[in-house]
């Protein structure tokens, strides 16, 4: 082998190491290894995560849908709220022809032919 047993160990590879090849380092579980890069969070790296957020595009593409969902909607009320004032300006008619004719049962006519009201 030819390494001494008081050797200072320089780095966490085998002494059996020969340049060009493949290590197998252990799997750790407890610890992060210490050359893995940690420039997102695991959570961002999880599907059905509520609180992953989604791309720019994701969210541009979501406020047009709803934008036009928003337009359609205003559109039916629109139609909803003229379809109720239709409903009130027909009652109010209703109501005004009900007063003119009460009005006009309350005027009281002479009568001028008393013959043609015995018969």
């Amino acid at each position: 082998n030819g390494v001494s047993e008081n050797a200072i160990k320089i780095s966490n590879l085998p002494a059996t190491y020969k340049p060009g090849s493949q290590i197998e380092l252990p799997q750790q579980v407890k610890f992060r290894h210490w050359k893995t890069i940690h420039n997102t969070h695991n959570s961002k790296l999880i599907e059905f995560n509520p609180k992953r957020t989604d791309s720019w595009e994701h969210t541009m593409y979501y406020k047009k849908e709803k934008a036009s969902m928003k337009k359609v909607e205003d559109e039916l009320r629109d139609e909803i709220r003229a379809d109720k004032h239709a409903e009130k300006m027909k009652k109010h008619q209703r109501d005004e022809m009900r007063k003119q004719n009460i009005m006009r049962g309350m005027v009281v006519k002479p009568i001028r032919n008393m013959h043609k009201l015995k018969r």
